[in-house]
């Protein structure tokens, strides 16, 4: 339980943060993330990834934001976005190339390779983790061998079910 308020309180500090910048308005920015925190929260709240993929994608953004020197923070922009990637890829995916195409916008070859080197390093410190507690055999049998050969199987809905012509680039 103190997991969760922890991060739904993260999240809407990082929000309201979030929402000065752009805003200006410190009501509204305090508001915002009140009304969602009160409002996320149910009987049966648990945290899971989607909460950490929330606030690893928050901190990517907030980074992308310039502060009050007009500097944006590319470094640790990679390093959250890449974090968001490791934990729910589906979105995390998504943060990168947002974050990597604003960033390359810009036009400044130094913060894209600031941004590249953000995400490898996170990448980088979770394989040294699987290596160094010696589980690199079995992480690799899990995510790799066991998604590509049996996962179809379990799932209920399979991938590829239903397609077209029409949503076939999708």
């Amino acid at each position: 339980r103190v997991l969760v308020v922890l991060v739904v309180g993260a999240i809407s500090f990082l929000t309201c943060l979030i929402c000065l910048r752009i805003s200006k308005s410190r009501r509204l920015s305090a508001a915002l993330p009140f009304i969602w925190a009160l409002s996320s929260q149910g009987f049966w709240t648990q945290i899971n990834h989607h909460l950490f993929a929330t606030f690893f994608s928050l901190i990517a953004f907030l980074n992308l934001l310039p502060d009050r020197n007009r500097r944006i923070h590319p470094l640790f922009c990679g390093f959250a976005a890449g974090a968001a990637a490791l934990t729910t890829s589906g979105r995390g995916a998504l943060i990168v190339f947002a974050a990597f195409a604003t960033i390359s916008a810009h036009g400044n070859k130094a913060d894209t390779w600031k941004f590249i080197g953000g995400g490898a390093s996170i990448s980088a410190l979770m394989l040294l983790y699987v290596i160094v507690n010696g589980s690199f055999v079995a992480a690799y049998q899990d995510a790799i061998i066991f998604a590509a050969t049996k996962y179809s199987g379990i799932e209920s809905v399979s991938f590829g079910r239903a397609i077209s012509v029409q949503n076939f680039a999708v």
